[in-house]
């Protein structure tokens, strides 16, 4: 499946989280691994958890950290590819 700007994200059921000092720790109960988010990764995951189309977490996460739409695009299309990996993140249109 492709990433778009209309894809909406669903976190898996088997992922609680945590912040803790900044970062955001995923425990995935099904494997019994954890994974931690820095930032920019915990404010992906808060948005993509309120149901909100990739264009909008773009254009919101674009106004809060010092990062071009190019770069920001790139860099959360790395993450949400990790997190699909790891079946912590399912999207769709």
């Amino acid at each position: 499946m492709q990433l778009t700007n209309e894809s909406r994200f669903s976190r898996s059921p088997e992922v609680v989280f945590q912040e803790i000092s900044g970062e955001t720790i995923l425990l995935d109960l099904k494997a019994e691994h954890y994974y931690g988010l820095n930032d920019v990764g915990g404010r992906f995951w808060e948005l993509a958890g309120e149901g909100l189309a990739f264009s909008l977490i773009v254009s919101t996460m674009g106004s809060e950290f010092d990062v071009s739409e190019d770069q920001l695009r790139a860099d959360l299309t790395e993450l949400i590819e990790d997190l699909r990996v790891q079946e912590l993140l399912t999207f769709s249109e």
